[in-house]
């Protein structure tokens, strides 16, 4: 759970359930964010959780990899992420990321990691994250597909089911987590499939 509740957020979305917050050194100082990536169940499926994770790189992670508050609305470079908090009562509960910009083919890629361990209605919540998200990326950017990369056959089935995402292929064999070789699935959702709760 997080350190303590934030008292200092900039809401980018407000959710029924969720916001999304713009990250900054405050909320890395003062939630556990860092620590996510050191927690081998939250990183079971994920590429992340390798390497030990500190506040000092995930401060240098913030600086260096996620687009400054006034540049979320223009064009970014390629090489950008826009990463936002998930909170929920003040509470750092998740991140979610838009990333790799193409602009000429109209698309990018998504990703979202909920600190789940122990947390009510996670998947609720996950849901929100990413319909807010989707809507970002189609409605205020432009984006006419959004794709993504999952390692575990469930969230395949989840994501196919709750947000219309359609599996496009695998990659077998694409990734070594917890001493095995696991597949990656490959899944995109166009504009026109996208069809939000919120």
């Amino acid at each position: 759970m997080p350190k303590s509740k934030l008292k200092k957020i900039e809401i980018f979305y407000h959710g029924k359930n969720i916001d999304l917050c713009i990250l900054n050194n405050y909320i890395i100082k003062n939630s556990d964010w860092y620590k996510w990536f050191n927690n081998k169940k939250l990183t079971k499926y994920t590429e992340q959780g390798v390497f030990p994770n500190s506040l000092k790189k995930q401060l240098i992670f913030l600086r260096e990899n996620i687009i400054k508050k006034k540049d979320i609305f223009k064009r970014v470079q390629d090489d950008k992420k826009i990463q936002l908090g998930i909170v929920k009562n003040m509470e750092l509960i998740g991140i979610i990321s838009l990333y790799r910009f193409d602009y000429r083919n109209r698309c990018c890629e998504i990703s979202c990691v909920i600190n789940h361990i122990g947390l009510k209605n996670s998947l609720i919540y996950f849901k929100e994250a990413q319909d807010l998200m989707l809507k970002h990326a189609f409605n205020k950017m432009n984006f006419n597909r959004v794709q993504t990369t999952v390692y575990d056959k469930k969230l395949v089935d989840l994501s196919v089911k709750l947000f219309n995402f359609k599996k496009e292929g695998t990659l077998r064999k694409r990734v070594f987590i917890d001493g095995n070789y696991l597949d990656a699935y490959m899944l995109g959702i166009l504009k026109k499939e996208f069809k939000s709760s919120i």
